[in-house]
């Protein structure tokens, strides 16, 4: 009686554990079926943010910018999205990265534009440019927040809520993959502080978890911030943007996080230093 008394008491114990375990797994959790909707066909993809998107600086060696050679991160992401088999479109309104042999250069990544003016234009906002409703996207990539830093997410929270009220529009579903944003040269704390308000402001929302993921683009993507060319390592090319370098790391990111979203493998819910748990979608 004694020892199975002992294996009932293992049993029961390995039972709270697993249930603990199930327990502490995020709840708001896609179905394999909803992935599928989104990653068999083709996938319409918006590049979203200001010029880090646009990708000032990236397509040469010098400190000059020119729309034919902006190519951000996006040259390296779709080139990665094309070779893991997807097939992907990338949507929006404006075209960089034309001198370079990349077929798919629209985005929605604009110069020197604030979280505030993303937000007034996503979606349905009086005299916006309302991209949603020009280009219909299954997936944003938004990295937004760097111009008139402040650690406030309230605009970001009104860019995830433009896209809610496209998707109960429309009845069309739009995935966000959010990054915390890069840091700047020097590091600035504000970033940081900024990073943690949108992620706790992430995290509250209905939606993390099943349509909105975040990524860790300021540790996660292993960015060495000081300036090229004064240190040939250096990922920036100056207080702001990316150098080639930076910019190839956060393709890698975004990519990463993308493929493990369509091959139905639980994204952490913030993305950190490409570390993926294997929790596959129930």
């Amino acid at each position: 009686m004694k020892r199975r008394e002992i294996k009932y008491r293992a049993v029961l114990g390995l039972l709270g554990m697993v249930l603990l375990a199930t327990s502490m797994l995020p709840q708001g959790r896609a179905s394999a079926a909803q992935v599928t909707n989104i990653c068999t066909d083709e996938i319409k993809v918006m590049p979203l943010g200001d010029s880090i998107t646009t990708g000032k600086y990236s397509g040469h060696n010098t400190d000059e910018s020119a729309p034919e050679d902006d190519i951000g991160y996006r040259k390296d992401f779709w080139e990665l999205l094309q070779a893991a088999g997807y097939s992907v479109d990338f949507v929006g309104t404006e075209s960089n990265g034309s001198a370079y042999p990349f077929s798919d250069p629209q985005h929605e990544g604009h110069n020197g534009w604030t979280d505030t003016q993303i937000a007034d234009n996503i979606y349905n906002e009086p005299g916006g440019e309302n991209w949603l409703s020009q280009n219909h996207a299954d997936v944003i990539t938004l990295h937004i927040g760097t111009n008139f830093l402040d650690n406030d997410p309230g605009d970001v929270e009104r860019i995830l809520n433009e896209i809610d009220e496209y998707e109960t529009d429309t009845g069309k579903r739009v995935i966000v993959i959010l990054a915390r944003i890069i840091d700047m040269v020097p590091n600035n704390p504000v970033v940081t502080q900024f990073n943690n308000n949108v992620e706790d402001m992430a995290e509250g929302r209905t939606e993390f978890g099943v349509d909105l993921f975040m990524v860790d683009m300021e540790d996660g993507a292993g960015i060495n911030y000081s300036i090229w060319p004064g240190n040939p390592s250096g990922d920036m090319i100056d207080s702001l943007h990316p150098y080639a370098s930076g910019y190839t790391k956060m393709a890698a990111v975004w990519m990463e996080a993308f493929d493990n979203l369509c091959q139905k493998i639980y994204l952490p819910l913030v993305y950190k230093n490409f570390s993926a748990k294997n929790y596959l979608w129930e």
